[in-house]
């Protein structure tokens, strides 16, 4: 089984290295199949990490940014995602019945990761008020107290979302 991980790693390094040739400058893992709600961490430690801890060391390795993207709670996985050689964590939007608190994934991140928060893209951006945005992202920004932090929101934003509400979520990242 491990095999076939680390195989299917070093596929999408071929693909990386195609956009590197384009001019891109980092690359987004979006990890949506090893999260703690769908294996064990001891899985993912014996399994998945060390495929994982090759693949954003050759990213690395090529000049480009490792940046990953984990759905699910990343709670029990912080430890390791210090290992995984990459230079900042996105974190998806607590909708599964889990609260991802920013400030503490951040208080727990090594320094030299930077966090994404994760900014509900439609509870808040698409369906609050300019009000909601900016009490939200007060909250997530309490996170850049404890280090590298950039207000992001958490998932795709919608086409209908109110232009307001976006310009008040760069406002508050940029204040």
């Amino acid at each position: 089984m491990a095999y076939l991980i680390y195989k299917e790693y070093d596929m999408m390094l071929e693909k990386i290295k195609v956009l590197k040739e384009y001019g891109c400058h980092g690359y987004i893992g979006s990890e949506t199949y090893c999260t703690p709600d769908l294996i064990s961490p001891s899985t993912y430690r014996d399994l998945i990490f060390p495929a994982q801890q090759h693949f954003y060391k050759k990213v690395a390795e090529m000049g480009m940014v490792p940046i990953v993207y984990f759905l699910g709670d990343v709670l029990p996985l912080i430890e390791d995602i210090n290992q995984l050689g990459v230079k900042a964590l996105l974190v998806e939007e607590p909708k599964k019945g889990y609260a991802l608190n920013g400030t503490e994934i951040r208080k727990r991140l090594d320094e030299g990761i930077t966090l994404f928060g994760n900014l509900d893209s439609v509870y808040t951006l698409l369906y609050g008020k300019v009000e909601d945005v900016r009490t939200e992202a007060a909250k997530q920004l309490e996170a850049a107290k404890y280090g590298r932090f950039i207000l992001a929101n958490g998932c795709p934003i919608a086409f209908d979302t109110p232009k307001e509400n976006i310009l008040e979520m760069i406002k508050a990242g940029r204040d």
